[in-house]
């Protein structure tokens, strides 16, 4: 046991779950010749080895305590839970069981057995993240002062002169799934106040949000009639709307869809006559219109529109729009969309019957009063059960499956944004984009106000559903997935390659310093050389598929995190089929694995330049001939 952590040293109390309970963030690492679990509150460290297997048994057989973990429900509750009937088990029989875990036989006929935890219940923080990404991205993602991977190959032995090294590293994955639990725990709380609310098990804490979403109904169904969910996941596959690989488009459409001018009218009516055709698993689908090239963007109302299965967007051109003295640009959102069209239409799965959007309604409705009471945590819970519902409607292991009802949603997703965009065409705003959920218009001053507000207030008259409005008085756009935009109060916001929590941590100074000169005319040399933030130029990639990263001749793993150097070395990936690749931002670089000591990056190092001139490069995505001369200006 150890009561100092060589990585973290953590200054904020243990760990306690909302019902008292202490949690221990916990890791296993497993070899054929060396077990090694390492537990953490937040203060106090643990360590037990094949050794001490018994004591380890001891602390986790408690159903007073929570373990928490990253990827723990799929992985290392496992190993705990068959240790706990296997107490005798040796590293080789933990290291057979670790294989058979992350590759389960392909006919399962060998599956990994469950058995009830004995501690109180687990959380893991992978599904807390929904899934996404390692715990290394993670780590690198977020700025984690050291990044480390294992010194040894979990599939030989592990060299006793390494054992040192695999605990260090087994620390720090420790280390930084308690800083990752501290920092979302939030999400902790929101199903915390879900449990409360339906009165759900505390498996949740190890469910993703569409997972969540999924409980959260089948538990309302069966408190309602009885039925327990394998029963409806039996009616979920004998579902025929689920085994079906045509849907006409006459059968999806609402009755509400109304059209007045000519182009979206005969739209209208060549979709009419079109279908929905899947392959024979019936996992890909594609729109069949005789009538219409859906191949190419639709022309309508003056922008061009591309129709698909997942939704509709406009094709739109880079630039820069502002409000001015006779227009001003307005960001019309579909409020909770396809929850909302699930509500509005009545759908639901036959399997649930119609009661399915009672519960819908209701949850609704308890957000709606959660958010006007200030009990924000509850609002964003439901909010989340809400939204993510919709995508089991088309998850073919879930029970709330119902193809021909995720396609009529879709469907009438694009056709129902169409109608807003015809009417908002006809009283006189340009459409500058539209995606899924929404539209920006640019609306002329006269029009601003009742004339606006009337035909918003007819649209959702027409359709059941809610617009959410905000103004901007500046948006620059690379396309309808990438741009920045400044809300009349002073808000920013973000989207694709401006946006710097998406993707990967490519470098965020870059994305920042085109943000300020886009919005604000600020050199980005300026931005750059300014920047006090070290974490901001840090680039990190994980490799895939067998392939290792290569900093100059040294091979350094699957994941590196560097920033660009003027005096480094190239970070190369090598794929399996023995070809190389240098990774983007990776020319000249140096590693950057651990940053604990870093107060400020040496700008002697750092290749200042290739930051301001990626900058640019953004920049002139928006404004190709403008930038180009305001850099050369700048230069």
């Amino acid at each position: 046991m150890s009561d100092s952590p060589p990585i973290l040293a953590s200054t904020l109390p243990a760990f306690s779950a909302a019902d008292g309970k202490p949690i221990f963030v916990y890791d296993c690492e497993v070899f054929s010749n060396l077990f090694l679990c390492i537990l953490c509150d937040g203060v106090q460290w643990l360590q037990f080895d094949h050794s001490t297997i018994p004591a380890l048994l001891r602390f986790v057989t408690d159903k007073g305590k929570v373990l928490a973990g990253f990827n723990s429900h799929a992985y290392d509750d496992k190993l705990l839970q068959y240790l706990v009937r296997h107490p005798s088990s040796t590293p080789a029989d933990l290291f057979a069981l670790s294989q058979r875990i992350i590759e389960p036989a392909a006919d399962a006929r060998d599956p990994v057995p469950w058995f009830e935890k004995p501690w109180a219940y687990s959380i893991d923080v992978l599904q807390l993240l929904n899934g996404r990404g390692s715990l290394k991205e993670w780590e690198c993602r977020s700025g984690f002062p050291v990044v480390v991977e294992s010194a040894a190959d979990f599939m030989l032995p592990c060299p006793p002169e390494l054992v040192e090294a695999v605990t260090t590293y087994c620390h720090n994955d420790v280390a930084a799934t308690v800083q990752l639990l501290r920092q979302y725990w939030p999400l902790v709380e929101m199903r915390t106040a879900l449990a409360r609310r339906f009165n759900l098990q505390e498996i949740i804490y190890t469910y993703s949000e569409p997972k969540l979403a999924q409980t959260t109904f089948l538990t309302l169904h069966q408190r309602r009639s009885g039925q327990p969910a394998r029963e409806v996941r039996a009616a979920a596959l004998a579902n025929p709307d689920n085994t079906r690989t045509v849907f006409p488009f006459s059968e999806l459409m609402s009755q509400k869809l109304a059209f007045t001018t000519p182009p979206f009218q005969e739209l209208h009516r060549c979709l009419q006559r079109g279908s929905l055709r899947g392959s024979g698993d019936g996992r890909a689908w594609a729109m069949d219109v005789p009538d219409l090239d859906l191949s190419r963007p639709l022309p309508l109302a003056g922008t061009s529109y591309a129709l698909g299965i997942g939704g509709l967007h406009s094709v739109d051109h880079a630039g820069i729009e502002a409000a001015t003295t006779e227009s001003l640009i307005f960001d019309l959102d579909a409020t909770s969309y396809y929850p909302s069209i699930i509500i509005a239409e009545g759908i639901y799965p036959r399997q649930l019957g119609p009661e399915f959007v009672q519960d819908m309604t209701q949850l609704r409705n308890q957000r709606l009063e959660a958010k006007r009471s200030g009990d924000k945590m509850t609002a964003d819970a439901l909010k989340i059960v809400l939204n993510s519902t919709y995508g089991k409607l088309n998850d073919q292991w879930s029970p709330l499956r119902s193809v021909v009802d995720a396609h009529r949603v879709t469907l009438n997703g694009q056709l129902f944004l169409l109608m807003l965009i015809e009417q908002l065409g006809a009283l006189g705003c340009e459409i500058l984009s539209a995606n899924t959920d929404g539209v920006t218009i640019r609306c002329p001053m006269a029009l601003a106000g009742e004339p606006l507000q009337g035909t918003i207030a007819h649209w959702q008259s027409q359709t059941g559903l809610v617009l959410e409005s905000s103004q901007f008085s500046r948006i620059c756009r690379r396309d309808v997935n990438s741009y920045i935009a400044r809300t009349t109060d002073g808000k920013i916001k973000t989207k694709g390659a401006f946006n710097p929590e998406s993707g990967k941590g490519d470098g965020s100074v870059i994305k920042d310093a085109a943000v300020g000169y886009l919005l604000d005319g600020v050199d980005p040399a300026h931005s750059i050389a300014t920047e006090q933030d070290p974490t901001a130029f840090l680039f990190y990639q994980r490799v895939k598929n067998g392939g290792k990263v290569h900093w100059g001749e040294r091979e350094v793993g699957s994941i590196v995190r560097w920033y660009a150097s003027v005096n480094g070395e190239s970070i190369r990936r090598k794929n399996p089929n023995g070809s190389w690749a240098i990774l983007p931002h990776g020319q000249t670089s140096v590693l950057a694995m651990d940053i604990t000591s870093w107060k400020r990056l040496d700008l002697r190092s750092l290749d200042v330049a290739h930051y301001v001139s990626e900058a640019w490069k953004l920049i002139r995505e928006i404004e190709p001939e403008k930038s180009l001369y305001q850099q050369l200006s700048f230069l």
